[in-house]
């Protein structure tokens, strides 16, 4: 990416996780595929990487940008029964090749430009052991995605402060740009508050199965959830969970 993804917002999203029950269904799958060795490329604040390891997985999370890692390390340090099952990593470059039997990606191809999208299939492709499979979720084309007007997600109140997530999104040209922003309040009192937006493209289906082709990795499919039981009907969802294997040796 072209600039850093927190810019202020990694210490408050950590406050707002995702649905436990989400964590849930990507801990099941990859447990049915009896994955031990978990590369987690774009960890984030560490949410899956953690699950994962809960779920007695070695988990080698990547993550390059320095507030979300942060937050990462801050949160495995409340949990030293999974510290060494947990190894934080800024790149992937120094690990041996085939060190993983599955590969997490999930919120982060739709942000990079083509070429860097290719890029991480192809380092995927390395860290995968024959028969390993990449985990990828992503915003995919859609008639079914619509603009969402400003509005309140979350709000957590802080022992006198209130703590509010605020967010938009809308198209612009072909990309789309979701914007969020983290309030802090003292009675009616604004305190503070960061702001930060977000450009993307929606992946396309076929796109990624060309990508995925030239990584040298064999085309799973596009699922409508983890466990990869329907596939991915664009006319009813906008978020898709794809599967890309390595071919067996």
């Amino acid at each position: 990416m072209a600039e850093p993804y927190s810019q202020g917002i990694a210490a408050y999203a950590v406050l707002f996780p995702r649905a436990a029950h989400e964590l849930a269904q990507l801990v099941a799958a990859v447990q049915a595929s009896g994955a031990r060795q978990v590369v987690d490329l774009g960890a984030g604040l560490g949410v899956s990487a953690l699950g994962l390891a809960e779920a007695g997985m070695s988990v080698t999370a990547i993550e390059p940008d320095p507030e979300m890692a942060t937050a990462l390390t801050t949160r495995l340090a409340l949990q030293p029964a999974l510290q060494p099952q947990v190894a934080l990593l800024p790149g992937s470059q120094a690990l041996p090749a085939a060190c993983a039997d599955a590969v997490l990606c999930q919120s982060v191809l739709h942000l990079l430009p083509a070429a860097e999208q290719v890029a991480l299939l192809i380092e995927a492709a390395r860290l995968l052991q024959p028969g390993g499979t990449v985990w990828i979720e992503a915003p995919f084309e859609s008639p079914a995605r619509a603009a969402v007007p400003w509005g309140l997600v979350a709000e957590r109140q802080l022992g006198a402060t209130r703590l509010q997530h605020h967010r938009a999104m809308g198209p612009q040209g072909a990309a789309w740009v979701t914007e969020w922003r983290f309030e802090t309040w003292l009675g009616e009192q604004l305190l503070h508050q960061v702001v930060r937006r977000f450009e993307w493209v929606p992946l396309q289906e076929a796109t990624l199965k060309t990508q995925a082709q030239a990584a040298g990795l064999l085309w799973g499919g596009v699922f409508e959830a983890w466990d990869g039981r329907n596939a991915f009907d664009a006319s009813r969802a906008s978020y898709g969970f794809a599967r890309l294997s390595k071919p067996p040796a």
